[in-house]
């Protein structure tokens, strides 16, 4: 078996091949894309026909029919860009099945379970190089399509494909996330990380008539919640959990490894001595902010709402940051982790809130316009 170095050098030379294949196919795509915008109009015997035509054609096809669906697509593309780039560190090129064993909790989970993730670990410990310059290929390539095309058909199979390896990774690669494990937490190796993105992704596959219709944002106020709720249920359990210090330690400790950052080692460092002694009050101040975070989604017409959600997008930085090491962590795909996910569709929410009130707004002033002028009595007179 070759050693660590040879193995991280190998894997190195094979993912800048693939990179440089990935930028190829996209600067390709653009090239032609240019060229064919601009041969359709030069060969046309009405130049100025042929470019409101391709606009309108440009314009039928594209993605981008709402604002929502525009910071979708941006956000998706953003989400899987970045985690492609995190993806290239070698945390996980070389790595043994014990280690992954022990970042992933397998071991404390029902024994189906751990046996399907465990199937998959030794696969990736067996192939780790090819594994891991395929995953952050896929991610970034995923990413880079989202990013530079709106067409419609094109954002559609990559969605497609993004959601499928959501599901694999949530399902398959680490036997649902861990969630039956003892000491889950939504603060860190979330366990809903590739079931979030499976949702996300699939939100690119609803019609445009019912995001103009605003139907997608119940749904998406109802993912949230039900992550909130999640998040409350995981933090009450008992046990090896968050009410005691061992809990916390596990979690914090849980991927950490020589290729991560000084800075982010003395962070993680930092706050396991701050936590040890104030374990059980921690432990109630995250189960009362995740109640208001919920809560904030669920009555969007309180005053507090939209601060809270707002507090909510900080907290789900800071949690990344600190529990999951900055995306250092040990994951097969998705370092950005779920919180960034739900940070999107927080964002989303709050655009969809406010397309919502100026819709309204449009309604009410059309109606005062189209109301006949009442005359006064004195010209009737």
């Amino acid at each position: 078996m070759p050693s660590r170095v040879d193995a991280i050098h190998s894997y190195y030379l094979s993912l800048f091949e693939l990179l440089i294949f990935i930028a190829f196919v996209i600067v390709l795509k653009i090239v032609m894309l240019i060229l064919m915008a601009k041969l359709s109009v030069i060969l046309s015997d009405d130049p100025q026909a042929a470019r409101e035509q391709r606009d309108e054609r440009k314009r039928r096809s594209s993605f981008d029919q709402t604002s929502a669906q525009k910071w979708l697509r941006l956000g998706l593309g953003l989400l899987f860009t970045a985690s492609g780039l995190l993806q290239i560190q070698p945390r996980m090129v070389s790595i043994s099945e014990q280690a992954l064993n022990q970042d992933f909790h397998f071991t404390l989970g029902p024994t189906a379970i751990e046996s399907l993730a465990a199937s998959f670990g030794r696969l990736w410990v067996n192939h780790s190089t090819w594994m891991n310059v395929l995953s952050c290929g896929l991610q970034l390539l995923i990413g880079l399509l989202l990013l530079t095309t709106s067409h419609r058909l094109a954002v559609i199979i990559t969605a497609s494909i993004a959601a499928v390896m959501g599901l694999l990774d949530f399902v398959i690669m680490t036997g649902f996330g861990g969630l039956f494990s003892a000491g889950g937490s939504l603060l860190g190796s979330t366990p809903v990380r590739g079931l979030v993105y499976f949702a996300v992704s699939v939100l690119c596959l609803i019609p445009v008539r019912y995001w103009r219709e605003g139907k997608p944002f119940r749904f998406i106020r109802f993912g949230i919640v039900a992550f909130w709720i999640l998040g409350i249920i995981l933090q009450l359990l008992p046990g090896e959990g968050y009410w005691q210090s061992v809990g916390w330690t596990r979690m914090l400790q849980s991927g950490t490894s020589s290729t991560e950052p000084r800075f982010i080692q003395g962070m993680t460092s930092a706050v396991a001595k701050f936590v040890a002694p104030h374990a059980a009050v921690l432990n109630i101040a995250v189960i009362i902010l995740m109640v208001l975070f919920a809560l904030s989604v669920v009555f969007v017409k309180w005053s507090y709402s939209r601060a809270i959600q707002l507090a909510s997008i900080v907290y789900l930085v800071l949690t990344w940051a600190v529990f999951e090491h900055l995306g250092f962590q040990t994951v097969y795909l998705f370092p950005m982790d779920a919180g960034t996910a739900v940070i999107l569709a927080l964002l989303m929410v709050q655009n969809g809130q406010q397309e919502q009130r100026k819709v309204k707004t449009a309604g009410q002033e059309s109606k005062l316009h189209s109301k006949p002028a009442v005359p006064s009595s004195r010209s009737s007179r």
